[in-house]
């Protein structure tokens, strides 16, 4: 893998993401051959934005400023999208 595609800090990295057909399974595989199935219903539970929508709503109206905190973080560390 290239340095530049290394997360941050040498933090487990996600090599698969796949929700089931049926929509209600999320499974994650991660670089440490960890992965687990995650079902929607608990996604919604343990998600921040499950009871606090002030979350998603703070993302929508922010969205320019943190996309670009970002694009400037990457830049800082010699990294690309």
């Amino acid at each position: 893998m290239p340095a530049q595609d290394l997360p941050p800090s040498g933090e487990p990295w996600p090599t698969e993401i796949r929700l089931s057909k049926d929509r209600k399974t999320l499974t994650i595989g991660f670089d440490t051959g960890e992965s687990f199935a995650l079902a929607a219903e608990y996604l919604r539970v343990k998600s921040p934005s499950a009871e606090s929508w002030d979350y998603l709503r703070d993302l929508g109206r922010n969205h320019a400023a943190y996309w670009q905190d970002y694009l400037d973080d990457l830049a800082a560390k010699g990294m690309a999208r």
